[in-house]
Parts: C-alpha cells; structure tokens; sequence
C-alpha cells in the first residue's frame, strides 16, 4: 500500500458575507478519498478500483480562516484541477482572488 501523500497546488482568498477573510487551498492527493473511505468503513472493494487521474492523483479543496492556520471545513474535488477550481467558486458563489 502506498502511503497517502497531499501537496498543495493552489491557494486563495475571499470575504465571507462581504468583509470576513477567508482562505481556500486546493491539495493534490495520491489516493481517492471515496475508496479509501468506502474500504475503511469495511466495504469489500476487490470489484472496485480507485478512481484517480493521469497522475495518479485527485484533489481536495480545503475551507481556511483568513490567515491559512486552521482549516475549518473540505470539500471533496473532481479529478481535474480546473474543475476544482469551478467547484469552489460554485460553492461560494463569489470570485476567489487566487495567489
């Protein structure tokens, strides 16, 4: 079994309700959270196999407080990074400021 890695491939930032700072970071992980959770939980997976793109990879978005240092909610992400990128604006309805 490989170990589970995470590396960060994006960031962001916008104002919840208009005027709190928030923080949004997008993880490249080398696993798929799905399967892994479904196998965790005890689901027998030998049918099944992990569904990641052609890195090896799928991403996770990461909800953050304005400064980076406490991660305050996730969303899992899509297999693509631009899609991602979607996702969370779709999630928050608003433009992020991407650093």
């Amino acid at each position: 079994m490989i170990a589970q890695q995470q590396r960060e491939v994006q960031r962001g930032s916008w104002l919840y309700d208009g005027r709190i700072l928030k923080g949004v970071r997008i993880l490249a992980i080398n696993y798929d959270y799905w399967y892994d959770l479904e196998e965790s939980d005890g689901f027998d997976m030998s049918d099944e196999e992990p569904e990641l793109n052609e890195q090896g990879e799928m991403y996770m978005i990461e909800w953050m407080d304005g400064t980076f240092t406490k991660m305050e909610s996730f969303s899992v992400g899509r297999l693509e990074l631009a899609e991602t990128l979607e996702l969370a604006q779709s999630v928050i309805k608003q433009p992020i400021e991407w650093l």
